[in-house]
Protein backbone atom coordinates (compact mmCIF):
# COMPACT_ATOMS: atom_id res chain seq x y z
CA UNK A 1 0.00 0.00 0.00
CA UNK A 2 2.99 2.67 0.57
CA UNK A 3 4.29 1.54 -2.67
CA UNK A 4 0.95 2.58 -4.32
CA UNK A 5 0.80 5.65 -2.66
CA UNK A 6 4.07 6.77 -2.66
CA UNK A 7 3.82 5.95 -6.91
CA UNK A 8 0.61 7.79 -6.71
CA UNK A 9 2.22 10.99 -4.87
CA UNK A 10 4.87 10.98 -7.74
CA UNK A 11 2.92 10.64 -10.63
CA UNK A 12 0.85 13.75 -9.54
CA UNK A 13 3.99 15.99 -8.75
CA UNK A 14 5.69 15.03 -11.89
CA UNK A 15 5.92 17.86 -14.29
CA UNK A 16 2.72 18.05 -16.56
CA UNK A 17 0.58 15.89 -14.15
CA UNK A 18 -1.04 13.44 -15.34
CA UNK A 19 -2.78 14.39 -18.08
CA UNK A 20 -1.17 15.52 -21.66
CA UNK A 21 -1.09 18.90 -22.07
CA UNK A 22 -0.97 20.89 -25.47
CA UNK A 23 2.88 22.12 -25.73
CA UNK A 24 2.05 23.72 -28.72
CA UNK A 25 0.35 26.89 -27.29
CA UNK A 26 2.54 29.99 -26.13
CA UNK A 27 -0.84 30.20 -23.18
CA UNK A 28 0.65 29.60 -19.37
CA UNK A 29 -1.70 26.95 -18.10
CA UNK A 30 -2.55 25.20 -14.91
CA UNK A 31 -3.36 21.57 -15.44
CA UNK A 32 -6.87 21.30 -13.20
CA UNK A 33 -6.69 17.27 -12.54
CA UNK A 34 -2.82 17.80 -11.02
CA UNK A 35 -4.55 20.62 -9.24
CA UNK A 36 -7.52 18.71 -7.49
CA UNK A 37 -5.79 15.87 -6.62
CA UNK A 38 -2.95 17.53 -5.41
CA UNK A 39 -5.64 19.24 -3.26
CA UNK A 40 -7.51 16.25 -2.62
CA UNK A 41 -4.37 13.87 -1.10
CA UNK A 42 -2.83 18.13 0.80
CA UNK A 43 -6.05 20.16 1.15
CA UNK A 44 -3.93 23.65 0.19
CA UNK A 45 -1.38 22.02 -2.08
CA UNK A 46 -3.38 22.64 -5.29
CA UNK A 47 -4.11 25.93 -4.43
CA UNK A 48 0.20 26.23 -3.39
CA UNK A 49 0.04 24.91 -7.73
CA UNK A 50 -2.07 27.80 -8.53
CA UNK A 51 -0.05 30.41 -6.56
CA UNK A 52 -2.95 31.07 -4.57
CA UNK A 53 -1.15 31.33 -1.25
CA UNK A 54 -3.53 33.05 1.19
CA UNK A 55 -5.84 30.65 0.37
CA UNK A 56 -3.62 27.50 1.01
CA UNK A 57 -3.00 28.09 4.01
CA UNK A 58 -6.68 28.87 4.83
CA UNK A 59 -7.46 25.45 4.14
CA UNK A 60 -4.43 24.09 5.73
CA UNK A 61 -5.66 25.84 8.84
CA UNK A 62 -8.98 24.62 8.72
CA UNK A 63 -8.65 21.37 7.67
CA UNK A 64 -6.22 21.22 10.23
CA UNK A 65 -8.55 22.78 12.89
CA UNK A 66 -11.07 19.98 12.02
CA UNK A 67 -8.63 17.23 11.88
CA UNK A 68 -7.04 17.87 15.13
CA UNK A 69 -11.01 18.28 16.85
CA UNK A 70 -12.47 15.01 15.18
CA UNK A 71 -9.19 13.09 17.08
CA UNK A 72 -9.29 15.19 19.98
CA UNK A 73 -13.22 14.27 20.60
CA UNK A 74 -12.56 10.69 19.74
CA UNK A 75 -9.89 10.76 22.52
CA UNK A 76 -12.12 12.16 25.19
CA UNK A 77 -14.91 9.50 24.32
CA UNK A 78 -12.12 6.76 24.32
CA UNK A 79 -11.12 8.02 28.13
CA UNK A 80 -14.99 8.01 28.97
CA UNK A 81 -15.81 4.62 27.78
CA UNK A 82 -12.57 3.26 29.69
CA UNK A 83 -14.24 4.91 32.90
CA UNK A 84 -17.86 3.93 32.05
CA UNK A 85 -16.46 0.26 32.66
CA UNK A 86 -15.95 0.88 36.27
CA UNK A 87 -19.70 1.72 36.85
CA UNK A 88 -22.60 -0.72 37.12
CA UNK A 89 -24.98 0.15 34.19
CA UNK A 90 -27.86 1.58 35.55
CA UNK A 91 -25.56 3.83 37.98
CA UNK A 92 -25.93 7.64 38.14
CA UNK A 93 -22.48 7.89 37.37
CA UNK A 94 -22.73 5.46 34.56
CA UNK A 95 -25.54 7.33 32.72
CA UNK A 96 -23.73 10.81 33.40
CA UNK A 97 -20.37 9.48 31.40
CA UNK A 98 -22.67 7.68 29.14
CA UNK A 99 -24.24 11.08 28.00
CA UNK A 100 -20.59 12.74 27.95
CA UNK A 101 -19.37 10.32 25.81
CA UNK A 102 -22.37 10.44 23.53
CA UNK A 103 -21.93 14.14 23.15
CA UNK A 104 -17.70 13.64 22.31
CA UNK A 105 -19.37 11.27 20.04
CA UNK A 106 -21.67 13.87 18.33
CA UNK A 107 -19.19 16.59 17.82
CA UNK A 108 -16.57 14.02 16.28
CA UNK A 109 -18.72 13.21 14.08
CA UNK A 110 -19.46 16.81 12.92
CA UNK A 111 -15.93 17.24 12.93
CA UNK A 112 -15.14 14.66 10.75
CA UNK A 113 -17.90 16.01 8.26
CA UNK A 114 -16.33 19.05 8.60
CA UNK A 115 -13.25 18.04 7.87
CA UNK A 116 -14.46 16.10 4.79
CA UNK A 117 -16.31 18.74 3.50
CA UNK A 118 -13.20 21.31 3.77
CA UNK A 119 -11.19 18.56 1.86
CA UNK A 120 -13.31 18.55 -1.03
CA UNK A 121 -14.45 21.93 -1.36
CA UNK A 122 -10.38 23.03 -1.65
CA UNK A 123 -10.09 19.99 -4.44
CA UNK A 124 -13.31 21.88 -5.61
CA UNK A 125 -11.59 25.46 -5.49
CA UNK A 126 -8.30 24.02 -7.00
CA UNK A 127 -9.60 22.49 -10.30
CA UNK A 128 -11.73 25.71 -11.01
CA UNK A 129 -9.36 27.95 -10.60
CA UNK A 130 -6.57 25.80 -12.63
CA UNK A 131 -9.51 26.21 -15.44
CA UNK A 132 -10.09 29.62 -14.84
CA UNK A 133 -6.16 30.45 -14.70
CA UNK A 134 -6.10 32.57 -18.11
CA UNK A 135 -9.43 34.03 -17.49
CA UNK A 136 -9.29 37.52 -17.42
CA UNK A 137 -12.26 40.19 -16.18
CA UNK A 138 -11.79 43.69 -15.41
CA UNK A 139 -14.09 46.58 -15.03
CA UNK A 140 -13.59 49.91 -16.35
CA UNK A 141 -15.73 53.25 -15.46
CA UNK A 142 -16.59 55.48 -18.14
CA UNK A 143 -18.50 58.55 -18.04
CA UNK A 144 -21.59 56.08 -20.05
CA UNK A 145 -21.09 53.71 -16.90
CA UNK A 146 -19.28 50.70 -15.97
CA UNK A 147 -17.82 48.37 -18.62
CA UNK A 148 -17.03 44.43 -17.77
CA UNK A 149 -14.30 42.99 -20.10
CA UNK A 150 -14.00 39.22 -20.13
CA UNK A 151 -11.82 37.48 -22.11
CA UNK A 152 -10.83 33.62 -21.95
CA UNK A 153 -8.81 32.19 -24.65
CA UNK A 154 -10.99 29.11 -26.43
CA UNK A 155 -8.68 28.87 -29.74
CA UNK A 156 -5.43 29.15 -27.48
CA UNK A 157 -5.03 32.59 -29.18
CA UNK A 158 -4.52 34.77 -26.22
CA UNK A 159 -5.34 39.15 -26.56
CA UNK A 160 -3.84 40.76 -23.20
CA UNK A 161 -6.48 43.24 -21.98
CA UNK A 162 -4.31 45.89 -23.67
CA UNK A 163 -4.49 45.13 -27.34
CA UNK A 164 -8.24 46.12 -27.71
Amino acid sequence: MRKFISALILIILLPGGLLPQDTTSSIPTKNSTKALLLSLVLPGAGQLYNGEYIKAGAFVTAVSAFAYETFYENNQASKLLDKRELYSEGSSEYLKLKEQFDNHIYKRNQYVWLWVGATLWAGLDAYIEAELFNFDAHLEMKESGLTLYLSFPLTGEYTSPGAR
